[in-house]
């Protein structure tokens, strides 16, 4: 679920594959999209963003991400085919699985998940480029799930294998003076945040995987 800018809501109805547009009431306004495989249609919905004019929706059973018309739900664009990590590089469109979406400074930021890393599109869904990858370490990702705007020039993923439950010190001596905004995505299995840029360069890390009670 997101808030629209006009204070509307929409909401992932992931059942009848589609998105449902509602008052802040509750009241049902109108759907968007339904169920199917071709472009402009949706199997699986897990993640959306808006720019105002259209949302974006991320289906994670089609590996594709659609732009949609907000006020009647037509195809504006559509990107990304199935890909795996070994096939998908840093120079490529290629999805696999993706989940959750931001728009931030006319860039959509995707979390493909079962690739280990972060795509970015233009408005019009054309590939400008990805970052991170699998793996355990600081500024790496395993599966990572959700993309959220914070503002402030940073970039967040939720990582297992953190034996250190403060933020770590950012590698960049100039990171905490980064003017662009921030972003952060979260990620399963890694127990941590992982803080990145909206260049994509690695700045700190946020928490841990709990210690259990003795």
């Amino acid at each position: 679920m997101i808030a629209l800018p006009n204070g509307d809501l929409c909401v992932a109805d992931r059942l009848y594959s589609r998105l449902q547009v509602l008052s802040r009431d509750g009241e049902q306004k109108h759907t968007i999209g339904n169920y199917g495989r071709s472009t402009g249609q949706v199997v699986s919905c897990k993640g959306m963003a808006c720019d105002g004019d259209s949302i974006y929706v991320s289906d994670y059973a089609k590996s594709r991400v659609q732009k949609l018309r907000l006020h009647d739900g037509a195809l504006v664009a559509s990107v990304g085919n199935y890909g795996t990590s070994k096939r998908a590089g840093s120079t490529t469109p290629m999805l696999n699985c993706p989940h959750g979406l931001a728009f931030v400074e006319d860039r959509l930021y995707v979390a493909d998940c079962f690739n280990h890393r972060v795509v970015v599109f233009s408005p019009a869904l054309h590939f400008l480029f990805a970052f991170a990858h699998e793996g355990k370490g600081r500024g790496e990702l395993r599966y990572p799930r959700g993309v959220a705007y914070l503002g402030g020039g940073e970039l967040v993923v939720a990582c297992e294998a953190n034996p250190n439950p403060n933020p770590s010190p950012s590698p960049n001596p100039n990171a905490n003076a980064n003017p662009n905004p921030d972003q952060v995505v979260a990620s399963e299995g890694n127990h941590r945040l992982e803080v990145y840029d909206l260049q994509g360069a690695y700045v700190r890390s946020i928490g841990a995987r709990p210690t259990p009670d003795p």
